[in-house]
């Protein structure tokens, strides 16, 4: 992913967030071990697109993702 622009960093015993569907409530998680990634590029002069994704790790296995498009700006 760090290919493709997005800066990735491994974080411990941090709780994390996630949007089950569109419009829906945000759903908090307890502290767990995430790999997040994010990028983001500027659509308009005053408007900027971020990409992120975050992996749950247990076990050195990926056990759950969580995916979000944030649109920042005016």
């Amino acid at each position: 992913m760090e290919a493709k622009g997005f800066k990735c960093q491994m974080h411990f015993n941090q709780p994390y967030a996630d949007f089950t569907s569109p419009g829906a409530r945000q759903v908090d998680y307890p502290p767990a071990d995430i790999f997040s990634c994010i990028a983001g590029r500027t659509v308009k002069l005053v408007l900027e697109k971020s990409w992120a994704a975050i992996f749950v790790i247990v076990n050195d296995k990926v056990t759950g993702i969580a995916t979000n498009v944030y649109l920042t700006g005016m």
